[in-house]
C-alpha cells in the first residue's frame, strides 16, 4: 500500500473535473437528436479530459476510475451493466476509424488500406514538408551546426557492429505485420485470411515471444507500454461510443476520409491522441506545455493542408 501522499489525487484539478463533469451531465440541457446516454458519456469524457489536462492523478489511475465510472454508470448499455463492462474494455479491438466509417455508412464505404495509403500520399507529404520548417520557428534548435554528425553516427554504428540474429527476426516480423496490415493475405488467399490490426499485434508479438527475441519479463517491465495501453484504450472506448451515436453523414466519403486523416491533427494537438503520441511524449524530450503549443499551432496548419491539398488531390482521385 502506497503512502506517499503524492499518489492521492490532487484536490483542486480534481474538484474541476468532478464539477464539470456534474455540471454536464446534470445542468446543462441535452440538445436535440442526442440521446440522454451519449450526452452523459460526453460528460465523463470531457471530465477525464480535464483531470488529465489538470494532472489530478496519473493518466493511468485516471483512465482506471473513467473506465469504472462507464461501466457503473451503464451508458453505453443501460439495463445492462455486464454489457456495460464489457463495453467499458473494449477500447482497442478493431481499428476505430474504418470500424466507424463502415458503421456510419451502413458498409456503403469501406476504407481499404490502399485507399488510405493512397488518399494520404500527397497532403501527408506536404505536412511532413512543412512541418519542420514551422517547429523550427517555434522553437529554434539550440545547437544549429553540427559539422562532426556523420563522422559521429558512423562511430557509434561501428561500435554496434554488424546486426544479430534476433534483430533479423525483428525486421521480418515487422516486414511481415506490415503485409497483414496491408491486406495481402486476403488479397492472394480470399477473405478468410483477413486479419485486424488487434490481432496482426498480436501475431508479431507472438513471434518475438517464441523466437526469444523477447522475453516474458522483457513484457513486464515496459511499464509504461501497460500504461498507454489502459489510459488510450479508455479514452478510445468512449470516443468510439460517442461517434457511435451521431447521425447519418452528409458527403460520405468526403467526412470519411477527413474523419481518418484527423487522426495525424490530433496526434499534434495532444499528447494522448493516438497510441504512438503517448510513447512519444513519454521519452522527456519535451514538456507538455511545449507540446499543446506546438500541437495547437501544428493542428491550425495540417487542417488548412488537409483541407486544401487533400481536396484536390481527392478530387483527382475521383474520391468525391
Amino acid at each position: 500500500m502506497s503512502k506517499d501522499k503524492s499518489s492521492l489525487p490532487k484536490p483542486i484539478p480534481s474538484a474541476i473535473a468532478v464539477g464539470i463533469t456534474l455540471l454536464i451531465w446534470f445542468v446543462i440541457p441535452v440538445p436535440d437528436k442526442v440521446s440522454p446516454n451519449a450526452w452523459h458519456l460526453l460528460a465523463l469524457f470531457i471530465g477525464t479530459i480535464a483531470a488529465i489536462i489538470g494532472k489530478a492523478m496519473p493518466i493511468g489511475a485516471l483512465s482506471i476510475v473513467a473506465i469504472s465510472l462507464v461501466a457503473i454508470t451503464g451508458v453505453t448499455r443501460p439495463g445492462k451493466p455486464e454489457g456495460a463492462i464489457a463495453d467499458a474494455l473494449s477500447g482497442i479491438s478493431n481499428p476505430l476509424i474504418v470500424d466507424l466509417v463502415a458503421k456510419a455508412t451502413n458498409s456503403a464505404i469501406k476504407i481499404t488500406w490502399g485507399q488510405w495509403a493512397l488518399a494520404a500520399l500527397l497532403p501527408g507529404l506536404c505536412m511532413l514538408l512543412l512541418m519542420p520548417l514551422v517547429l523550427y520557428f517555434l522553437f529554434p534548435p539550440e545547437v544549429k551546426m553540427t559539422p562532426n554528425a556523420k563522422e559521429l553516427a558512423q562511430s557509434e554504428l561501428t561500435k554496434l557492429g554488424p546486426m544479430k540474429t534476433p534483430e533479423f527476426i525483428t525486421l521480418g516480423v515487422l516486414a511481415l505485420m506490415l503485409v497483414m496490415w496491408a491486406g495481402v493475405p486476403a488479397w492472394l488467399f480470399g477473405p478468410a485470411f483477413n486479419l485486424n490490426a488487434t490481432t496482426t499485434a498480436w501475431v508479431g508479438l507472438s513471434l518475438l515471444l517464441v523466437t526469444g527475441v523477447l522475453a516474458w519479463e522483457d513484457i513486464l517491465k515496459a511499464k509504461s507500454a501497460w500504461d498507454t495501453l489502459i489510459w488510450f484504450a479508455a479514452l478510445v472506448m468512449m470516443a468510439t461510443f460517442f461517434c457511435r451515436w451521431c447521425g447519418p453523414w452528409r458527403a460520405p466519403m468526403l467526412l470519411a476520409l477527413v474523419l481518418a486523416f484527423a487522426c495525424s491533427l490530433m496526434m499534434s494537438l495532444t499528447h494522448y491522441g493516438t497510441g504512438t503520441a503517448p510513447i512519444i511524449f513519454g521519452s522527456g524530450y519535451t514538456t507538455l506545455n511545449e507540446w499543446w503549443t506546438a500541437g495547437a499551432v501544428m493542428s491550425v496548419v495540417n487542417l488548412l493542408l488537409l483541407v486544401v491539398v487533400g481536396g484536390v488531390w481527392w478530387t483527382m482521385l475521383g474520391y468525391i
